[in-house]
């Protein structure tokens, strides 16, 4: 259920952070910041970039689109979003977090996958997205309490995914299943079905780990102090 504006923090289950998201999207819609219950300078980021709120997609969202996945933090009061949406009548990718405290949002980070002249992978990612009618059923199922990982384990792992690629040797630890596919805006990249040629070097038919430990999958962080990332 829904908890009104000022009940703790405590009070608000899944329902209820997920309709701080709906409620967002359709301020969004509107145009209208002024119909959201924000906390006193609730920070707004687009892009990395920290705006006014009312700025950015506020000016430019004209719909919502089919796709949508919430993950809920319940213990921190934090929702993510993932889903579709229309910019000008454009298919776009709208990634979301929203911190709510006392029955208000407090916080707000948003990054947009728009499409451009070269490489329109917002576009095709959002249009590929809604084809799958919804999130991976697998991300939908409970994990029985015996199965489950800490809430520090977790953490860690999300870390290591990022850690890894920044300062990927092909030497690490990469603890990926054989049947692991990495997906970015809805492109598949790993584990496709090889060509007519078996010969050829397929780089998307390599498995996740493969692609890692062959030094295919890294990026450089401009701060990182990495010797990768200055040509080492």
């Amino acid at each position: 259920m829904w908890v009104p504006a000022g009940r703790a923090i405590a009070s608000c289950n899944r329902a209820c952070l997920n309709h701080f998201v709906d409620e967002y999207l359709a301020a969004l819609v509107a145009h209208d910041p002024s119909r959201l219950p924000l906390a006193q300078d609730a920070p707004f980021t687009e892009n990395g970039q920290q705006l006014e709120l009312g700025d950015g997609l506020w000016h430019t969202m004209s719909a919502r689109g089919t796709y949508s996945f919430y993950v809920d933090d319940l213990r921190t009061g934090q929702v993510g979003f993932f889903g579709t949406i229309r910019e000008n009548e454009t298919p776009a990718i709208l990634a979301l977090r929203l911190k709510a405290h006392g029955g208000s949002i407090s916080e707000i980070e948003t990054l947009v996958a728009r499409g451009d002249a070269s490489r329109s992978h917002g576009e095709h990612g959002a249009t590929e997205l809604e084809k799958l009618n919804g999130p991976n059923p697998v991300f939908l199922e409970d994990v029985i309490p015996s199965q489950r990982a800490s809430r520090d384990d977790l953490i860690r792992t999300a870390n290591k995914y990022f850690s890894g690629l920044e300062r990927n040797d092909g030497k690490g630890e990469y603890r990926f299943t054989s049947d692991c596919n990495r997906l970015e805006n809805d492109e598949q990249t790993t584990n496709h079905p090889r060509g007519d040629n078996p010969q050829r070097f397929d780089v998307k038919a390599l498995g996740l780990q493969g692609a890692v430990r062959e030094r295919l999958l890294s990026f450089c962080h401009a701060h990182s102090g990495s010797p990768l990332c200055d040509g080492g």
